[in-house]
């Protein structure tokens, strides 16, 4: 539950008032006059003054502060229970990476908006490299700092140091260009209503994460994006375990490495994307166990990915898998002394178009193959060796090993790998000229979109008619639009939403850009869900001031809050192995499975922002 709010006088009224209080003095009895003549000496005491915290969370129950305005007049300002989240948030920034303590750091603040009020007042003093510190457990929901904000604007490589304390609430750092680091800190959002990710850090700078625990999200855990700039995204040991969706994101164009990490019991366990430039990922000694859809993901484009002692078992979804790699540019995979059990697909799922060798591993017990290696390159015949060095690959549904490498594919046993007990065979490798990959779909080319433009009001319904066209696009006149993408049958509509009409606030730090309000019917019925197999891509056209602003797309829940209603923040576009989306449930905690899915993420590309869900309903892009 989260704490409350207050608005309190200027901070040294109270630290004054308290002073005096801990200040042992006399008292007269009524009538008693105090004596005039010369006091002994009292010796002063050496001990250091209390301060505000400590004199707060050591207040015996039910105590009460009393301050005065400047004309000194008492003002009753909190209750105990107040006192105890003003003694949970007192954040500082010191320069470079002195400790908290130090005389040069900025005076404790109650929260982080009045932290950035004296950065902006004293930017000459508070400038350069410096570290943020969490000195006391923190409840504001206020921890967003924004590159573009003028009162930042001195700062520049920022740490954020937890000092071993917990955040209630969600910590963001966009639009920032210098390096970032988050270390030491615990982060539990299991009472934080939106979903969202909990900690979120967008930089052209290095990210580096380090001692942090992220559980309890009700959106995502961490994510991590650097991909607009050269830096580096490292990971040491955490743990990003319990959140909804995805438990770690991270996406850069230049190394990302994972080091003692662990990521489980959420949808997807770690999601690692360094396909947009030329880094590589390096995994070791992780965990990304008893996820549900998948344990770890990893896709470069001529970076190699090198996975060492790490555990992915029981992802429990039917095509989920334990490890899937990817890469599509040349580099080499390499996975050793790693387990993939029980999964409910596929225990290694690798799409490569380099070497791949698999040295020591273990992938037993899953539902379909122990690995899957796929040539992506196999139809133009090009070259790729697979090596099985050793390991174990037994009582799988299909092969232990099924090898997809096309006519110029080299397929190698060494180290006498143990198989047995697999339904289809130990291995088989298929180097027909262009094989048939295990996953098709109908593309739907051959016919065209039927487009409609719609008023801003929206219009009557529109047919769908999947008979004669591949889909139905309603457009606004603002350009914002919304697809129905075949098979889908009944009526849509589609009509502009005004910031003025939202069915509710918009969560914290998030700025109101552009609105839809999307309807399915069927037989003059709502309808809320598409069944038949077709989706929904909703598209926002992007002002050309924000096309390099961090931007997301909400979702109004009509289920959320017990059937009140409340904004989803919907996640970051994502794909499987293969380069299919990533399917989240958007109720993954309602079993069964009550068929709202989001199908990949969100999408900002250039001057647009898309989603493709299978439900209707309320859309709005918002700025960070």
């Amino acid at each position: 539950m989260h704490r409350p709010r207050f608005l309190a006088l200027p901070v040294i009224i109270i630290a004054t008032l308290l002073v005096q209080l801990a200040t042992p003095g006399t008292a007269w009895a009524d009538g008693e006059t105090p004596p005039t003549e010369a006091q002994p000496a009292v010796e002063v005491s050496t001990e250091p003054v209390p301060t505000v915290s400590e004199i707060l969370t050591n207040a015996p129950a039910g105590t009460e502060l009393l301050v005065v305005d400047p004309a000194g007049s008492p003002e009753p300002l909190v209750s105990q229970q107040a006192a105890e989240a003003i003694a949970e948030s007192d954040p500082v920034w010191c320069p470079g990476s002195l400790p908290s303590s130090d005389p040069t750091c900025t005076p404790p603040q109650a929260s982080v908006l009045l932290l950035l009020g004296v950065l902006a007042a004293n930017s000459t003093t508070y400038s350069g490299d410096g570290t943020i510190y969490f000195t006391t457990n923190y409840a504001n929901d206020d921890a967003y700092i924004r590159g573009a904000d003028p009162r930042v604007a001195a700062l520049q490589r920022l740490t954020i140091n937890g000092q071993g304390n917990t955040l209630s609430v969600p910590l963001e750092v966009t639009g920032w260009a210098y390096d970032v680091s988050v270390v030491n800190m615990n982060m539990d959002l299991l009472t934080y209503g939106t979903p969202t990710n909990a900690l979120r850090v967008e930089t052209t700078g290095g990210i580096q994460v380090t001692n942090v625990d992220v559980a309890g999200s009700p959106g995502g855990g961490a994510f991590l994006d650097n991909s607009s700039g050269t830096g580096s995204i490292a990971v040491a040991d955490s743990t990003f375990s319990g959140n909804t969706w995805t438990g770690l994101d991270a996406r850069s164009d230049g190394d990302i490495t994972l080091t003692n990490v662990v990521a489980n019991s959420q949808e997807d366990g770690a999601y690692l994307d360094a396909s947009s430039g030329s880094g590589n990922i390096i995994v070791t000694g992780s965990d990304f166990s008893s996820n549900s859809l998948a344990g770890l993901t990893a896709r470069t484009a001529d970076g190699d990915i090198t996975v060492t002692n790490v555990v992915a078992n029981d992802s429990t979804d039917a095509d989920a898998y334990g490890v899937g790699l990817s890469s599509k540019g040349g580099g080499a995979i390499q996975v050793t002394t790693s387990s993939a059990l029980r999964n409910g697909l596929k225990g290694l799922w690798i799409e490569g178009t380099g070497p791949v060798n698999l040295r020591g591993v273990t992938a037993s017990d899953n539902g379909l193959h122990g690995a899957y290696i796929h040539n992506q390159d196999a139809c133009a015949a090009s070259p790729i060796s697979v090596t099985i060095d050793g390991g174990t690959y037994q009582n799988n549904g299909g092969y232990g090993v099924l090898a997809v490498l096309g006519p110029a594919g080299a397929f190698t046993l060494a180290g006498s790998p143990v198989f047995g007990g697999n339904l289809l065979g130990d291995y088989a490798v298929d180097l027909d000229p262009c094989p048939e990959c295990e996953e098709t779909g109908e593309t739907g080319e051959g016919k065209a979109f039927n487009i409609v433009y719609v008023p801003e009001t929206g219009g009557p319904p529109v047919p769908l008619d999947c008979a004669q066209y591949s889909g139905t696009v309603l457009i606004l006149p603002n350009g914002d639009r919304a697809t129905l993408v075949c098979p889908a049958s009944g009526e849509t509509t589609l009509s502009t939403l005004p910031g003025s009409a939202l069915p509710g606030p918009l969560p914290t730090a998030r700025t109101f850009v552009s609105g839809v309000s999307t309807g399915l019917t069927k037989d003059g019925r709502p309808v809320l869900t598409i069944t038949e197999g077709g989706y929904l891509t909703v598209a926002f056209v992007i002002p050309e001031e924000l096309r390099n602003a961090s931007l997301a797309i909400l979702y109004w829940d009509p289920i959320a809050n017990g059937g009140a209603g409340g904004w989803v923040e919907l996640p970051a576009y994502a794909v499987r192995p293969d380069g299919s989306p990533m399917v989240h449930r958007l109720h993954p905690g309602i079993t069964p499975d009550d068929g709202m899915h989001i199908l990949g993420g969100v999408r900002v590309k250039g001057d647009t922002a898309t989603v493709d869900v299978n439900f209707a309903g309320i859309f709005v892009l918002v700025s960070r």
